[in-house]
């Protein structure tokens, strides 16, 4: 199971693993407070792409797509998270994002349960 959760929410049991996936820290939070597993700022959006979209929130669509082709390079880190969902049943993408909607984690969240569907459906065609 994959979840996502804004960094300024209390950490929970049921979160599981949880990856903060921005490129920097907030300063308002505490590392220890944060209670995060792994620092993983590679799978970020790049600075570019987020200061874009940090200066202009109408921009969602092309923030989306952006980071949709960023994400096409990033395939081993894509695979250690798959992993790390396996290993552990539930991973929590933890952002730093304002809003709760359109961040980047809601977008890798998605791409990870697209795998997760392909992936069950190949299994199913071959019998797994």
């Amino acid at each position: 199971m994959i979840k996502i959760k804004n960094i300024n929410k209390i950490p929970e049991k049921d979160d599981g693993f949880r990856i903060y996936m921005d490129d920097s820290w907030p300063d308002d939070v505490s590392k220890k407070e944060a209670e995060i597993d792994l620092c993983l700022k590679d799978i970020a959006p790049s600075t570019k792409l987020s200061e874009s979209f940090k200066m202009d929130p109408t921009r969602w669509s092309e923030f989306k797509e952006g980071y949709q082709d960023e994400l096409r390079s990033k395939k081993t880190l894509i695979s250690l998270v798959r992993n790390l969902e396996k290993e552990h049943d539930t991973i929590t993408l933890v952002y730093s994002a304002e809003n709760d909607n359109k961040n980047s984690a809601v977008l890798l969240r998605d791409k990870l349960e697209g795998y997760r569907t392909i992936h069950t459906h190949i299994d199913r065609i071959h019998g797994g």
